[in-house]
């Protein structure tokens, strides 16, 4: 489970994000929280969702397989733990069941908000291994993107969602789904979620729900 910037694991303890771990540990689902690096109890430097990130999730996705062998894996980012969650997994030879995506930003006009970083910090290099539709070409696993009528960060800014959506598109990944619309399908004017801290909890349960009984 990939939290957003600056946050740590302690989001999904304190139940700071609308993700009722509880009900979904009582799914079936066994969750596994972290500390990216230079964040709470992790070593380190913060690398803003970079290499670095990216690392701690293929290294604890190859752990979990080290551990159960075969297992079912499926990953949650909220925010902009979005890029270390696709790089990961990617990383991983895209070899996990589904990643879920909670409002993420899409490129660095939005992460370059978020992150307040000095210009000179962040060029093309930085972007490249940071950005989400960049790290997209490289993705094959199924991805679900959860998205409100009023995003957490951006408010009523949905060209990130739409940025994204249209990249699937544009390198016809075999797998993508936003909200309650089909698979693989993203209208002009797409249902989003009211933002509203039960109905997300309970989009949460029912689709992980589904997901446990494909199986």
């Amino acid at each position: 489970m990939c939290t957003d910037f600056p946050d740590t694991a302690n989001s999904f303890l304190e139940e700071r994000y609308p993700i009722p771990c509880a009900e979904i540990f009582h799914l079936g689902y066994n969750l596994l929280l972290f500390d990216p690096a230079g964040r709470g109890g992790s070593w380190g430097t913060e690398d803003y969702g970079g290499l670095e990130h990216q690392d701690n999730i293929s290294t604890l996705l190859n752990w979990i397989n080290q551990q159960i062998p075969q297992s079912d894996i499926g990953v949650v980012s909220f925010g902009c733990g979005l890029s270390m969650a696709i790089g990961g997994i990617t990383a991983y030879n895209n070899d996990v069941s589904f990643l879920i995506d909670f409002e993420g930003p899409s490129d660095e006009e939005f992460l370059g908000k978020y992150y307040d970083l000095p210009k000179k910090k962040t060029d093309s290099y930085f972007w490249k291994e940071r950005s989400p539709i960049l790290l997209l070409e490289s993705f094959t696993t199924r991805y679900i993107r959860f998205q409100t009528d009023k995003d957490h960060r951006s408010a009523y800014d949905m060209r990130h969602c739409n940025r994204i959506f249209r990249q699937l598109k544009k390198q016809q990944h075999p797998q993508y789904q936003l909200n309650d619309h089909p698979m693989g399908t993203y209208p002009p004017q797409p249902q989003l979620l009211v933002a509203d801290r039960r109905v997300i909890q309970q989009k949460w349960v029912h689709v992980l729900r589904s997901l446990y009984n494909e199986r």
